[in-house]
C-alpha cells in the first residue's frame, strides 16, 4: 500500500510551526493557539487544557522561561484524521547565556487531530530525562506499520465496535515475564503487543525501543494492568490512541503506578500493536 508521506510532513510542519510560535509569541500564547480547549494535558495528572488554563493564568513573559522542541518521530492514520509527534525538548531561562545548560530536558509527546482549523493537539504529554535526548540514526515512524489491505473508512457503528475491542484488550492484564507461571499466572505476554520499533518514553533514560523494552522489564517480571480512560480510533481503523492509569506489579516485590499514553497501529494481519508508550509514574 502506498503511503502519502506528505501527510506526515504536514503534521511535522504543524509541530515546527507550534515551536516557532512559542519562540516568537511565548509558549502560553502558542499553546492556546495549537492545543484544543478539550485536549487532555498532563500537568502532571490529566486535565482538560481549557480548565487548566482557567486555573493557571499565564505569567507575564512566560515567567522568563523559553521552551524549545522539534519533532523527531511520528505517524499518521491513512485518512489523515489522527497522528502523533514526539521528540526532544529543552527549557531555558531568557536571561541565560546561550551556552548555559538548560533547566530541563526530555521528550514531548503530542497526539494531533485534523480539525476545521487544521492540525491541532488533542493530547499533550511528556517526560523529563537525565540528559538531553540523543539524535536517532534511523527513520523512526516515517511510515506506519504496513497494512496490505485497501484503507477503509469506518461508519459510526463499526468505529464504536473497533474502539470497544481495543478497550477490552487494554483492560486485560498482561504478563511481564517470558515464562509463566509467576504472580501473573498464565496471562498473555505484554511483549506480544510490541514490535522492534515500539518506542517507550519514561522519566530518566533516553527512549527505549523494541527488545530494549523487554530487557528493561522482563528481569523483574510481574504483571501490567491498565485502566483506560479513553480510546480514540481513526476513521481508517489503522491508528488509535489511548490513555489512562497503569499499575506495574513486580515479580520481586514492589508496585509502580501512574498515567500512560499509548499509540496503536495495525500490522499486516490487522492486529493492534503498540507504536509508542509513555509512562508518567506517580512521585
Amino acid at each position: 500500500m502506498s503511503y502519502a508521506d506528505e501527510t506526515l510532513d504536514a503534521l511535522f510542519n504543524a509541530e515546527r510551526a507550534f515551536s516557532r510560535d512559542a519562540a516568537v509569541s511565548g509558549f502560553s500564547a502558542a499553546f492556546t493557539h495549537f492545543i484544543e480547549p478539550e485536549a487532555i494535558v498532563f500537568r502532571p495528572g490529566p486535565v482538560r487544557f481549557g480548565e487548566y488554563q482557567a486555573a493557571h493564568p499565564p505569567k507575564p513573559g512566560d515567567g522568563g522561561i523559553v521552551v524549545q522542541w522539534a519533532p523527531q518521530a511520528g505517524a499518521v492514520a491513512h485518512v489523515g484524521d489522527l497522528g502523533f509527534t514526539t521528540g526532544p525538548f529543552r527549557v531555558t531561562r531568557r536571561t541565560d547565556p546561550a551556552n548555559t545548560p538548560p533547566v530541563e530536558v526530555g521528550y514531548f509527546f503530542s497526539v494531533w487531530a485534523q480539525t476545521p482549523r487544521g492540525w491541532r493537539v488533542v493530547l499533550d504529554a511528556g517526560v523529563t530525562t537525565d540528559v538531553a535526548p540523543p539524535q536517532e540514526g534511523f527513520a523512526n515512524f516515517r511510515a506506519p506499520i504496513v497494512d496490505v489491505r485497501v484503507p477503509r473508512t469506518l461508519n459510526a457503528q463499526t468505529r464504536a465496535a473497533s474502539r470497544d475491542a481495543l478497550l477490552a484488550l487494554e483492560r486485560a492484564p498482561h504478563s511481564l515475564t517470558l515464562s509463566p507461571p509467576d504472580v501473573s499466572g498464565s496471562l498473555p505476554s505484554f511483549y506480544s503487543l510490541t514490535t522492534s520499533t515500539t518506542r517507550w518514553l519514561r522519566p530518566g533514560p533516553a527512549a527505549t525501543f523494541g527488545v530494549g523494552i523487554q530487557a528493561a522489564l522482563q528481569p523483574a517480571g510481574g504483571r501490567l494492568d491498565w485502566v483506560p480512560a479513553d480510546v480514540v480510533v481513526s476513521a481508517s481503523e489503522d491508528f488509535a490512541y489511548s490513555w489512562g492509569r497503569y499499575t506495574r506489579t513486580s515479580g520481586v516485590g514492589g508496585v509502580e503506578q501512574g498515567w500512560y499514553v499509548h499509540v496503536w497501529q495495525r500490522n499486516d494481519l490487522r492486529e493492534w500493536r503498540l507504536a509508542a508508550i509513555v509512562w508518567m509514574p506517580e512521585r
